[in-house]
């Protein structure tokens, strides 16, 4: 096994941590990195001295593909909505599109538009035969009109309808218990406050308004739900940690995770909470990352927009690694940190490749 060479190791600032893992007494630490390693190719490693804060098992596995797969079947999946902000009038409405929040609120959602309705059907629809205009308000041979004969039966509905029988208890059923048990088939929740939005294909399928903005049921593995993610997750980065500026957030998320959400999320909420002053340098349990496949050009930008952000705090110190793969152009960059303390070798130094 040998030592990362002390030229390809950046720290932040300090002559009392060692530049490298092979500079220091210390004896090597057997370190598992599968639960932090941005790898597309995870390995099935047992314990780790590490940590892994908040992350899935497998955060990076490939079955992204997969996922996207059995999602296409619901791809064109139309939705029943409000016929506009004051109506509620369930009609159809076309394929959601992403929208930007307003305010306070930034945080993308998904939002459609009723389809437009051909006037005869629609009023046909909505509208019952007493409510169409007669062809003439003049009877036709003595006989009365269409307009009195419909003027007539209203004045007696109400005579008509005390004289009939009344239903059964069991057979009552009032408009607040039939909304009360819909069910979102998106969170579970029931009953749904507020619109409920009904799948133009599939039979009694419902979802609540936020459900319907998270894309659910129809816009899984888009393109949609991609700029969906990608907007969303710089948000939330961004609300996390002021320091993470728009353009590391566009390095590291184009050029080292390869548009990968996850992978961002993963390494963006990591590198927030190094940049953190309130978090605790001894109590940060992930102390490093390993990023593979990267050229030689992205790990300079990346350094190049990493380290300043990563330089402000004393009570730790922050370590970037490379070294170089089998593949011509390509190097392996870790990221590590030292509270200065306890922990102060490289979580790395027993997984140096042999020369």
């Amino acid at each position: 096994m040998s030592d990362v060479s002390p030229r390809n190791i950046l720290p932040t600032e300090s002559a009392d941590i060692p530049s490298s893992p092979g500079s220091s007494n210390i004896p090597a630490i057997t370190a598992k990195v599968h639960d932090i390693v941005v790898n597309d190719e995870p390995e099935e490693d047992d314990d780790s001295d590490l940590g892994t804060p908040g992350s899935p098992k497998d955060p990076f596995g490939d079955d992204e593909e997969t996922q996207r797969n059995s999602f296409t079947m619901f791809a064109h999946h139309q939705f029943y909505g409000p016929a506009g902000p004051t109506d509620s009038t369930q009609t159809l409405h076309d394929t959601r599109r992403v929208e930007l929040g307003n305010g306070k609120s930034k945080a993308a959602y998904f939002k459609s538009e009723p389809l437009e309705h051909n006037n005869r059907a629609s009023m046909a629809y909505q509208q019952s035969i007493v409510d169409f205009p007669s062809p003439t308000n003049k009877s036709v041979g003595g006989a009365p009109s269409r307009s009195s004969i419909m003027h007539m039966a209203k004045s007696n509905m109400p005579k008509i309808s005390k004289s009939l029988p009344s239903l059964p208890n069991f057979l009552r059923r009032s408009a607040a218990k039939e909304v009360d048990t819909t069910f979102c088939d998106g969170c579970g929740a029931q009953p749904i406050k507020g619109t409920v939005w009904g799948c133009s294909v599939c039979v009694n399928f419902h979802l609540c308004t936020t459900c319907y903005a998270q894309g659910i049921h129809g816009m899984e593995g888009s393109s949609a739900m991609q700029m969906y993610q990608e907007l969303n997750a710089y948000s939330k980065l961004q609300k996390r940690c002021k320091l993470l500026s728009t353009e590391f957030l566009g390095v590291l998320y184009t050029d080292v995770c390869k548009k990968h959400v996850p992978k961002f999320e993963y390494l963006g909420n990591w590198l927030a909470t190094i940049m953190d002053k309130k978090q605790n340098a001894t109590k940060i349990p992930a102390r490093g990352v390993e990023i593979p496949h990267l050229t030689q050009s992205v790990r300079i930008k990346f350094v190049d927009v990493l380290m300043p952000l990563v330089s402000n705090r004393r009570d730790l110190q922050v370590y970037v690694e490379w070294l170089p793969e089998k593949e011509e152009g390509l190097e392996t960059v870790r990221i590590w940190m030292s509270d200065l303390k306890t922990r102060t070798k490289s979580p790395f130094a027993s997984n140096s490749p042999t020369s």
